[in-house]
């Protein structure tokens, strides 16, 4: 009889892919993929540890998984196993725990898990990037590739260098080879991913702008996108790169985390509001409506009102088009964590549905700015309604177009007539 597996991601775009490469793995031993909600012969949980309301859900999502099929083996693995592998260990609806730095072993260690449920190195220790590849992903038109791991920038408030480890870069040829297929397979669009994309290349001879330069070289990828990235890439190597690669979108979701000076210190994130300004001035000085969105964090200890003041001000120095608002959540270990003057919880929160009302309304006012032109959506498969992206990154919905015209994986013009929201309305032009 064949078996069963059934996935489930918490967190990041690295977490997306490195489900898809796990995928893969179970495919090739003859295992089917099936939904979560069905019965399965193993879960896989690709669990995260950045907050504490991720944690949280990951253990929700676990005992879940041993309620569709108590029999089943239920696997959690990645960043929560990494940090907390005694904490989920100790679940009983958990019989195997694998830290990042093994999860290309899932399917040997689903099959050992009795004589071994506990599988987790030293992450310190490890120094060079392990390979796994992506075959396709359930979204047909947008793949994830994942170009580095690790990070040792170490922010105050982060536990990831903790969970994930030093940089690692992916090998070049490695890439370009997964995209290349991808192409191959119909994808019109790669988004280049990792845990700190700003530090692909340490490691070998290539840079970050070398690699989109060759990316855009490959046959049928039209557009090439960045995951979260630092304001420190934005080097003139990269700039240029931007200027002169047109597949190159104009949307960058560019890390900033607080608009205050003295709380981007506290932070150590190394950079100031202004030079942050200036490099979102950079972009437009190329490319007028690129597109800047970004995480804040509200609360962070000690986060006085004047300081938030000056967090919600910069968000109109900077331009910002989108905001991802996290209320500051403790995570232990960090430097944050014992910082004094931690701010209430509820206060934290107000300041996060602040922030949220005035994201929302910058997302529209930029999305607005298209109503009227013509723009080039990439429309996806599995949507209820036809509809896709445009370059800036934001939803276009075309309510004229019928299922008929199997307009999926298409990049079309579509002309925009109307905003709600931050979703634009369009007609095939």
């Amino acid at each position: 009889m064949e078996k069963t597996v059934a996935f489930y991601t918490l967190g990041c775009r690295v977490n997306q892919y490195e489900t898809a490469a796990m995928e893969a793995l179970f495919e090739k031993e003859n295992y089917k993929i099936v939904p979560f909600d069905t019965a399965a012969d193993v879960y896989v949980i690709n669990t995260c540890t950045v907050t504490a309301e991720s944690e949280r859900k990951c253990r929700q999502i676990l005992r879940r998984a041993k309620g569709k099929n108590p029999k089943a083996t239920v696997a959690a693995v990645g960043c929560m196993a990494q940090s907390s592998a005694d904490v989920l260990s100790a679940m009983p609806e958990v019989d195997l725990v694998l830290g990042v730095s093994r999860k290309q072993e899932i399917v040997e260690a689903v099959k050992n898990a009795s004589r071994m449920p506990i599988l987790v190195d030293d992450i310190s220790r490890i120094t060079e990037y392990r390979e796994m590849k992506v075959n396709t992903f359930e979204d047909r038109d947008r793949a994830f590739v994942k170009i580095q791991d690790g990070c040792d920038r170490f922010c105050s408030y982060c536990i990831i260098p903790y969970v994930r480890g030093r940089v690692r870069s992916r090998a070049p040829e490695d890439i370009l080879t997964e995209i290349r297929l991808l192409g191959e397979k119909g994808f019109r669009e790669v988004v280049l991913t990792g845990i700190h994309v700003a530090s692909f290349g340490r490691g070998t001879d290539t840079t970050l702008s070398e690699i989109i330069r060759r990316v855009a070289e490959i046959d049928g990828i039209e557009r090439i996108r960045l995951s979260s990235i630092d304001p420190i890439a934005f080097d003139e190597s990269l700039l240029k790169t931007y200027r002169e690669t047109d597949k190159l979108c104009p949307h960058f979701h560019i890390s900033l985390q607080s608009g205050s000076s003295s709380v981007l210190r506290r932070m150590n994130r190394r950079y100031t509001p202004e030079e942050y300004a200036a490099v979102t001035q950079k972009l437009r000085d190329i490319r007028p409506d690129t597109s800047i969105t970004t995480d804040i964090i509200t609360g962070f200890p000690g986060e006085t009102e004047e300081e938030f003041a000056e967090t919600m001000a910069f968000t109109e120095t900077a331009g910002l088009c989108g905001i991802h608002v996290f209320p500051y959540s403790v995570r232990k270990g960090t430097a944050a964590a014992k910082m004094e003057n931690q701010v209430p919880r509820g206060i934290r929160e107000a300041r996060a549905r602040e922030l949220i009302q005035k994201a929302a309304a910058l997302r529209h006012s930029f999305a607005a700015r298209f109503v009227g032109s013509k723009q080039p959506v990439l429309f996806e498969h599995g949507t209820d309604k036809p509809s896709g992206f445009t370059p800036h990154f934001l939803r276009v919905e075309v309510p004229e177009a019928t299922e008929k015209e199997n307009l999926a994986g298409k990049i079309l013009p579509v002309l925009i007539y109307d905003c709600k929201g931050e979703i634009l309305y369009g007609k095939k032009a």
